[in-house]
């Protein structure tokens, strides 16, 4: 690492309540990631900013791209990821000698809904934001850029924000970097009202995305459910909902399909028996009973029943 990199940042974290990343780099580039505040809960705005020093003689041109986290599951495969956690707030901009060279470019779009019953649909949707950057030789230039955290928060949800610098401008043409770099944000700490993020599967197993992603299940079966709920609401109830769903998404028959209590570490079990053949949505609720939690639900697992 450069030994200019201590010199340059000791300013700045010595001046703002920030969280910073250990730094990265590429060629003559190094740069590092921080967030601020250190503590949110929502609503809230964070500023992320991303520290780029060139220590080199020459310009060095590059492309960044602004990765939103999204509502997902602490661990794959619990559940589906969702859209993003946050949301931009304007246009993100340098200070100092570096400058912002164009070619923005913005994806946006929405998720299709993970329910027929409306249950889960967590986030802002999903966007990402590329443009190129351009740095003098021998210099210092922070990347800022905003975003809005405004929705119901889990106590374990990702806030990282990723940085992409890649070697190839948005306009196509190649820029001076060596190789692909990823930068990632620290994780501010998650405070106040928290919604309570419950994830299950199920025995037999049950699909995520489609009804046949897994292998049916025999109508009489009884399947079993094992749960955890983040923070670990022990001693209260989570209920389990299913929904019988035709061939165009539309709800033919519900209800309730247990109501665990919720027993240490977050756990939670139960058994259900579908009562006839067809495709179920079946979804895990909890119910705020504390001014500290806040009421949750999850996108549904998927299960299709037949006569054997």
């Amino acid at each position: 690492m450069p030994s200019m990199l201590p010199r340059l940042l000791a300013t700045p974290l010595a001046c703002a309540a920030l969280a910073a990343a250990p730094p990265a780099a590429a060629a003559g580039v190094v740069v590092r990631a921080s967030v601020a505040p250190e503590a949110v809960s929502a609503p809230a705005t964070l500023v992320y900013s991303l520290t780029m020093v060139n220590d080199g003689d020459a310009e060095e041109r590059f492309s960044v791209a602004l990765v939103s986290p999204t509502y997902k599951p602490a661990r794959p495969g619990e559940a589906l990821p969702e859209s993003n956690a946050i949301r931009a707030l304007g246009t993100p901009a340098v200070e100092g000698p570096g400058s912002l060279l164009g070619g923005f470019t913005r994806v946006a779009g929405l998720l299709p809904a993970c329910s027929s019953t409306g249950a889960g649909g967590h986030g802002y949707g999903l966007e990402r934001v590329s443009f190129d950057v351009g740095l003098p030789p021998r210099s210092s230039s922070t990347l800022r850029t905003s975003y809005e955290a405004g929705q119901p928060l889990w106590a374990d949800l990702d806030l990282r924000l990723r940085f992409l610098l890649r070697r190839q401008l948005t306009t196509g043409k190649q820029g001076t970097l060596t190789r692909d770099v990823k930068v990632l944000s620290p994780q501010p700490s998650i405070t106040g009202r928290v919604a309570v993020h419950l994830t299950f599967a199920t025995t037999p197993a049950s699909g995520l995305a489609s009804f046949g992603g897994r292998r049916p299940v025999a109508l009489g079966k009884t399947i079993a459910i094992a749960g955890r709920a983040v923070p670990a609401i022990e001693g209260e109830r989570v209920e389990l909902r299913w929904a019988r769903v035709g061939g165009h998404s539309n709800v033919l028959a519900r209800g309730r399909a247990a109501r665990p209590r919720v027993g240490p570490g977050g756990r939670f079990r139960a058994r259900w028996t579908p009562p006839r053949t067809g495709s179920y949505e079946l979804w895990a609720r909890y119910t705020s009973t504390r001014r500290d939690l806040i009421s949750d639900d999850t996108c549904p697992r998927l299960l299709r029943i037949v006569r054997r």
